[in-house]
């Protein structure tokens, strides 16, 4: 912050809040960052074309034709929302030389922009089970999915447990599907990164089931390493779990980014809210929307059932 305090020195300021806000950007990236890509947006809405069904690869016979097969498809709108934030310097601060608090402050504002693509990320699994949707119209976590011919269920109830992990581990790294008639049955896992995400409630018990080399009376854990334990305080339900493939080409999720989070200045120097409430006013504004992709990638627990 500059030394100086008059507003005739505005555009400094404002150039410093920039500059800390900027800070509190790249302070830390946001903790979702494994579960999603970003994908740019130039327009109110993105919409994406998804596959409902990719055909094996067939042998193609010297001096035949190239068997032609029907790819259909289904289209997906993501609409961007904007957010916002606001600070204001009070004139009576600048003129005083009280600023060093408001560097502070758009610091953490800064921050705030990165944790809300966490909130957005994170509100996806909250909504897992009756919200959040995907292109085929479907939950993201439910027992029917249809792929190609093929039917896939990546929803369960069972509380955290060995067993059920047990479970949920050997649902995701066996999706199969069959693309159509003609081809064979593939699998949607075939590699992968697994992620075990937990609220903290659960955090204990997930890393009791993979990160313990060790099980009890000093058994081989066979569990051990298949995942690695993510654990969210945005994650609301203290039963709900969720085995996820990070690994693959495409994320489970995306944050889909119209514009950064920036910083500007709503008011003109000695005019408007200036005069009248004898303050400068920030917002901070950003926009952007979260979705998810594959639902083949997820399989997700209500915690309910124990």
């Amino acid at each position: 912050m500059p030394d100086t305090g008059t507003l005739t020195d505005v555009p400094i300021i404002t150039s410093a809040l920039k500059d800390s806000f900027q800070k509190g950007i790249d302070y830390a990236p946001a903790m979702a960052g494994d579960l999603f890509s970003v994908e740019t947006s130039a327009t109110a809405q993105n919409v994406y074309t998804h596959l409902n069904h990719i055909p094996g690869m067939r042998q193609w016979v010297k001096g035949t034709p190239d068997l032609r097969r029907n790819i259909e498809t289904s289209d997906f709108t993501v609409a961007n929302l904007r957010y916002g934030n606001t600070i204001a310097l009070q004139v009576d601060d600048i003129n005083d030389n009280q600023l060093g608090q408001y560097n502070n402050l758009a610091q953490q504002m800064g921050n705030r922009s990165v944790q809300k693509k966490d909130a957005l990320i994170y509100g996806l699994l909250n909504d897992a089970f009756d919200g959040t949707l995907v292109w085929d119209g479907g939950y993201l976590c439910a027992a029917t999915h249809t792929v190609g011919i093929s039917t896939v269920n990546n929803a369960i109830t069972a509380a955290l447990t060995s067993a059920s992990f047990e479970t949920a581990y050997n649902m995701i790294t066996g999706f199969t599907f069959q693309a159509d008639q003609m081809s064979d049955e593939e699998p949607l896992n075939p590699g992968g990164k697994y992620l075990l995400v937990v609220p903290p409630a659960l955090q204990i018990t997930a890393r009791g089931i993979v990160k313990n080399a060790l099980g009890t009376a000093g058994a081989t854990n066979s569990y051990f390493g298949l995942a690695d334990v993510h654990v969210s305080s945005y994650l609301t339900s203290s039963t709900a779990w969720f085995i996820v493939n990070v690994g693959d080409m495409i994320k489970p999720f995306i944050y889909q980014e119209r514009e950064a989070a920036r910083l500007l200045q709503s008011t003109p120097t000695n005019g408007g809210t200036e005069l009248s409430i004898d303050e400068i006013v920030y917002n901070v504004k950003m926009r952007g929307a979260a979705a998810a992709t594959h639902p083949w990638l997820v399989v997700g627990s209500t915690g309910a059932t124990t």
